[in-house]
């Protein structure tokens, strides 16, 4: 049985080298075997570690094997290792094994935090002879325990070097002193950490002068934060300033991120740098062309791009024996690209053809541009590329190219292009040619108004759909346009109007892992509204309770070979409301994952007048559900002093939540009498806390207030009582109560950036606060949910422009989207409302030249 499951294992390597959870597989079940199959285990490792980067969990497990199994090879094992997690962690462990202390060295001055333990360590393997350098090499690099290896040093030297003690001493004092001086440019980062981070770094690559200066701290970000992309770009990036050892980075770039095209980008484009370059180009080219239809389009075609400019250096370069090779990518990334993915720029088509042009092969050329006009016609920029194309490697289709787009009456943006024909008519035509065509404009435009017109018809014609449920904002998928005959004929048993209710019309299927395989089961089953796959199991949304019953006849039917299991899945998701306004997505799905395996997490969007706090976390059972509810009901969190209480509870579609957020629970109170405290204020009210704004910076000692205060209340129903306190007498003073209400006020341009692609469900207070964990000092933030989009002020343009030349986006991302950073003046443009009369007439393309004429 064993040997059957290895040779699968294997066979599925063979099929795909590069594919990290078979070689997983492979090595967890050679070491069931140990220590019969230790060689093969030993070889699979071996292998594995070259293609990817072991974490630190392979690690650990590949010592203890070793210092269990083969003692005498731990060595081998530990060189492995420092190579590509060069630390003190790894290094103090290896010393116990190697007398090579010297090759630590580097790495106790590099590592601030941890270097003392590392000195230590040393200084008990090395020969006494030896012990003075150590100690000299202690106190002239930075390191946290400075004053303990000070006096490190001082006691050897007085127990062995005492007739010249206080020579040494002398020397070793002013080696300390500058040392010393330096601690707070690294303090100043350490207290900060893991916030500045990337600053910390920064800084390092400016000042270091080997690798290991910056590798090291790198290496150990990696070891107490874990592997976050984002920063390992940022190291890569660095390492360019000073290219050392680029290729091994690279490669561990690579291997760190083996399913990123990214990294092989940046491999691939710095190939012709390296010692054998056309290798080196082979094996991330072989590694990267795998990840084509795996990942997002948007992200291959980064990769993408950089083989094609590789390839057509190597041809510039004299190799002509790239050209077929250069071909052959050119035509599979270009079919690629245009048959399934509709790229706005059209990146990696625009580049194919600018090389087939520079190579010599403009029919090729043509045949690509003709390829994409017929695929994205609606497409203005399309069109001009193409034309501009012609124009500079003067090829004779402009005219058929002019001719086939201005009749196209539903392109993006018409008017360009008949602006675009009239130029070139007027420039290569007779002023006949040219009259002809300001008419034919004209009489185009005019098709393009009535098209305009008719659609805006179809859309304010279509019957809108009421949203069934208030915190359910999201679409549901589009139903498949071809269905079976036994898949209509089920749908005609629900009922039309049926509320959609993940509580009750979901089922389990197990063991499966392939929603392909899903969607054939239960085929005859209605509407499959949503699909979620987690571990070994399926969780599949249905329309109503009958397709529900049929799903669940399809209980002990085989499937991929696995006899499979259907269940209802009911009572598994909880109702989460009131955590802090701060609080992360992630961090409460890592609360709310501690009683159990979640499903999904669903949170509503976000408004633009109202910021919710609740969400709907689904566990893969009704156990771990009910665990939550027990566990976090009444649960007490805290934020900035204020203490939160969360609400959680089985969730009920049948029952509607009055959602209330902070804003709900405050009130203003104004033209208070200055001298009135905090404590006479909130007993007044009998709230819960009082914030006195600071409006007049030069308030007497003798005041306690400005006229002016937030009260904040329990709960809002005690606020609303607050409120008959209005005009009342408050010592001696008529003062007024009002609900609290946004501040609007401006932008200011210079410490402004916006945001698009933002995630609708990330409300104001979770923006601001993602923005505060990476450093940034924020003034305040501006959602804009129904576009996908923030603002963000920062304290200062500096802050504002530092985070503009790297900004760190993805992780509050729309999903589908990508976040990307644009001007205040943009985000204006895409939220401001422009009404437009239907009677509006469409503009005049007659040029004013020619309309003087005519007058």
């Amino acid at each position: 049985m064993l040997e059957e499951e290895l040779n699968a294992t294997k066979a599925k390597l063979a099929q795909d080298p590069y594919n990290r959870a078979s070689h997983r597989e492979l090595i967890v079940r050679l070491k069931s075997q140990l220590p019969q199959l230790w060689d093969e285990l030993e070889a699979a490792r071996t292998t594995y570690n070259m293609i990817f980067l072991p974490t630190t969990r392979e690690i650990d497990d590949w010592i203890i094997d070793t210092k269990t199994y083969k003692p005498e090879l731990i060595g081998n094992v530990y060189e492995a290792v420092i190579a590509d997690y060069p630390s003190v962690r790894y290094w103090v462990d290896y010393l116990d094994y190697t007398e090579d202390w010297r090759r630590a060295v580097p790495v106790a001055k590099a590592d601030f935090k941890n270097a003392r333990k590392l000195w230590l360590k040393i200084l008990s393997v090395a020969d006494e002879p030896d012990h003075r350098e150590i100690l000299w090499d202690m106190i002239s690099a930075p390191h946290e325990g400075l004053d303990e290896s000070f006096s490190e040093l001082s006691k050897w030297v007085s127990t062995n070097l005492k007739d010249d003690y206080q020579s040494e001493m002398t020397k070793a004092n002013k080696v300390y002193a500058k040392t010393k001086k330096q601690l707070p440019y690294y303090e100043k980062f350490e207290f900060d950490l893991p916030a500045k981070w990337q600053e910390y770094l920064e800084t390092l690559n400016r000042y270091r002068t080997s690798l290991d200066d910056l590798r090291v701290p790198f290496v150990r970000y990696i070891l107490e934060q874990g592997y976050d992309f984002k920063m390992y770009l940022t190291y890569i990036y660095l390492l360019y300033s000073k290219p050392d050892n680029l290729e091994l980075e690279l490669l561990r770039f690579i291997r760190s991120f083996p399913d990123s095209p990214v990294p092989y980008a940046e491999y691939i484009r710095n190939c012709d740098s390296f010692a054998d370059s056309n290798t080196t180009f082979s094996y991330a080219y072989d590694r990267a062309s795998r990840l084509m239809t795996q990942v997002d389009y948007d992200q291959w075609k980064i990769v993408a791009q950089a083989i094609l400019s590789h390839r057509k250096h190597l041809i510039d370069g004299g190799d002509k024996s790239e050209l077929s090779s250069l071909l052959q990518d050119i035509f599979s990334f270009v079919e690629y690209a245009i048959d399934h993915n509709n790229d706005g720029f059209h990146s990696v088509e625009k580049l194919a053809t600018t090389i087939l042009y520079e190579i010599g092969e403009s029919e090729k050329a043509y045949q690509i541009l003709e390829a994409m006009v017929k695929q994205f016609p609606d497409q203005h920029s399309v069109w001009m590329f193409a034309i501009n194309c012609f124009r500079i490697y003067r090829q004779p289709h402009v005219d058929s190219f002019f001719e086939q787009a201005v009749n196209i009456v539903d392109m993006d943006w018409p008017e360009g292009i008949i602006e675009a024909w009239l130029e070139h008519v007027q420039l290569q035509g007779n002023s006949q040619d040219y009259r002809n065509a300001v008419l034919k404009a004209n009489a185009q435009m005019k098709k393009v108004s009535l098209y305009r017109e008719e659609v805006k018809g179809a859309i304010e014609d279509r019957p809108s759909k009421k949203r069934d449920r208030e915190e359910d904002d999201e679409d549901d998928e589009e139903e498949e346009k071809k269905e079976s005959f036994s898949t209509k004929k089920q749908k005609n048993y629900e009922n039309p109007d049926m509320k959609r209710s993940r509580e009750w019309y979901m089922v389990k299927v197990s063991p499966i892992t392939n929603e392909k395989s899903v969607k054939k089961l239960f085929a005859d089953c209605g509407t499959i509204r949503n699909i979620v796959i987690n571990e070994n199991a399926a969780f599949v949304e249905l329309t109503g309770e009958r397709s529900v019953l049929a799903a669940l006849t399809k209980d002990k039917k085989i499937v991929d070979d696995e006899v499979v299991t259907v269940e209802r899945h009911q009572l598994s998701v909880v109702y989460v409301y009131n955590y802090p306004p701060r609080m992360s997505q992630q961090a409460i799905v890592d609360l709310f994952g501690q009683v159990g395996n979640i499903v999904d997490a669903r949170f509503p969007n976000q408004t633009h007048e109202k910021q919710r706090r609740f969400c709907y976390i689904e566990y893969t059972s009704a156990d771990s559900a009910n665990e939550a509810v027990t566990k976090f009901n009444g649960y007490m969190l805290s934020e900035n002093n204020r203490e939160f209480k969360l609400g959680v509870a089985i969730s009920d579609p049948s029952v509607k939540h009055r959602h209330t957020t902070y804003a709900d629970c405050k009130v203003r109170v104004s033209n208070m009498p200055y001298e009135v405290s905090k404590s006479q204020i909130r007993e007044f009210f009998s709230s819960k806390d009082v914030v006195i704004p600071q409006v007049n910076k030069n308030r007497r000692k003798d005041h306690h207030n400005d006229g002016i205060a937030i009260v904040i209340f329990e709960d809002p129903d005690q606020a609303t009582n607050a409120l008959s306190k209005d005009d009342t007498q408050f010592h001696g003073r008529n003062i007024h109560v009002t609900r609290v209400g946004r501040s609007y006020r401006e932008f200011r341009e210079p410490n402004t950036v916006g945001i698009t692609g933002v995630n609708s469900s990330l409300s104001i207070d979770q923006i601001a606060a993602y923005f505060e964990e990476k450093g940034y000092n924020i003034s305040k933030v501006e959602i804009f949910p129904a576009n996908h989009a923030a603002l963000v002020e920062f304290k200062s343009p500096a802050e504002a422009g530092k985070f503009t030349l790297a900004p760190a986006l993805e992780e509050i991302q729309q999903s589908g989207e990508t976040a990307r950073v644009v001007s205040k003046a943009d985000i204006d443009l895409l939220t401001k409302s422009v009404k437009r009369s239907a009677e509006t007439k469409p503009k005049s393309m007659i040029p004013p030249s020619l309309q003087k004429r005519k007058r």
